[in-house]
């Protein structure tokens, strides 16, 4: 009995779409497998333009079957976080970071291949550094006094330097509007006077680089 003949221009052969299945088995299609895919392909004549369009067609429809929208990075869900007055900005901030991530997360698994995963993931760790530096510091009283003993516990986690700005824009706008305030004082001399749990990495490591620094021209003045 004879096998169906592959029409190289438009169809994926049985053994290359096995061998395809076999690489994205664990969700990724990593370099060695690629390669190997694409000199399987070569060697059934396949000329390689059209072999991409393909097994591009092809992983969409895997992608497809996975349920996951392929366009939703795109998606913003977040519109009406900013009109629930229920909300306060601490909270609005952590569900929008949480709705970015959410979407970071699918999209990323949506892509076998693992040269454009690590790509997604600069891309996200962007797009939440970008989300934290732009997120606007409320002026409301509560809502402000909230926010610094929210983002103050933030500090010294993920996306350190970034919460660090926000937790220093929000103390000067404390400071502008209401310095004198018996609420505020007490938070603003908290957060503010120098101490080690209130620098970041970066002051921690120029802190003991200074130390060295210090230590260094000391020993070589009276020691050497």
């Amino acid at each position: 009995m004879f096998s169906k003949k592959v029409d190289v221009d438009w169809e994926l052969s049985p053994k290359l779409i096995k061998m395809i299945d076999a690489a994205i088995k664990d969700g990724v299609i990593t370099e060695n497998e690629n390669q190997a895919i694409r000199q399987r392909a070569l060697g059934e004549g396949y000329d390689m333009t059209r072999f991409d369009m393909l097994l591009n067609s092809y992983l969409h429809s895997r992608r497809r079957e996975r349920d996951v929208a392929t366009d939703s990075l795109m998606t913003d869900n977040t519109g009406n976080i900013d009109e629930d007055t229920s909300l306060t900005s601490s909270q609005k901030l952590s569900l929008k970071l949480k709705i970015l991530e959410d979407k970071w997360i699918r999209t990323i698994d949506n892509e076998f291949f693992e040269s454009k995963k690590k790509k997604l993931k600069e891309r996200k760790e962007k797009d939440i550094e970008d989300l934290i530096k732009l997120f606007p510091v409320p002026t409301e009283k509560s809502d402000l006094y909230d926010f610094i003993n929210a983002i103050a516990d933030k500090r010294h986690g993920y996306y350190q330097k970034e919460y660090m700005d926000k937790f220093k824009e929000a103390i000067n706008k404390a400071k502008t509007l209401y310095g004198n305030d018996p609420q505020f004082e007490p938070l603003i001399e908290r957060y503010t006077k120098l101490s080690w749990e209130n620098m970041s990495g970066d002051q921690r490591y120029f802190f003991f680089l200074a130390i060295g620094v210090i230590l260094s021209v000391l020993y070589s003045l009276f020691f050497v």
